[in-house]
């Protein structure tokens, strides 16, 4: 998108970039598929917000590439995949996600800034369990919230990644 959008209905895309100006205002109740599962965010983007992006097929994360900062004020929704963020970038999160697989934070930041266990426990079928989260060669950004992680990792035996929190409100992993 090069301009910012509203997205008034659900709809399927195959891909989602965010150019210069470019952003998504999605709809109350509405919801956006991406059936690739993929998110470029580029300098200058205006961020998504609202209603929901909905996962591509089954296991399949959610790739989201940040060369710009990406502010996300949406909710995500998947049932068997999670979010792998790439790019040097920061991701912001700025409400709950409803996700029951791994968090991947390969490049850059994931910054929380909403409430807390804003990646929250797993839903579905059976027992409730706890979203795994690896931090790979990128920064987890706690921003003064509480977080409640299934599994904390990193794929590098040598060097994971950072978890901070440059908040003055103490935050608890």
């Amino acid at each position: 998108l090069v301009a910012a959008q509203t997205l008034a209905a659900s709809g399927t895309m195959n891909s989602l970039t965010l150019t210069a100006g470019g952003g998504a205002t999605i709809g109350a109740l509405q919801s956006l598929t991406l059936s690739s599962g993929g998110i470029l965010a580029l300098a200058g983007n205006v961020g998504i917000a609202g209603g929901m992006i909905s996962a591509p097929a089954a296991g399949r994360p959610l790739t989201i590439h940040t060369v710009g900062d990406l502010f996300f004020n949406g909710a995500y929704y998947s049932s068997t995949g999670g979010i792998a963020k790439f790019g040097e970038a920061t991701l912001v999160l700025g409400r709950p996600q409803y996700v029951t697989g791994q968090w991947s934070v390969n490049q850059g930041v994931l910054a929380l800034n909403g409430a807390d266990n804003i990646l929250p426990v797993a839903f579905g079928t059976g027992t409730p369990a706890l979203v795994p989260l690896r931090v790979t060669n990128g920064i987890l950004e706690l921003n003064g919230t509480n977080l409640i992680v299934g599994s904390l990792d990193s794929a590098n035996a040598y060097a994971g990644g950072i978890i901070t929190n440059s908040n003055a409100t103490q935050s608890t992993l």
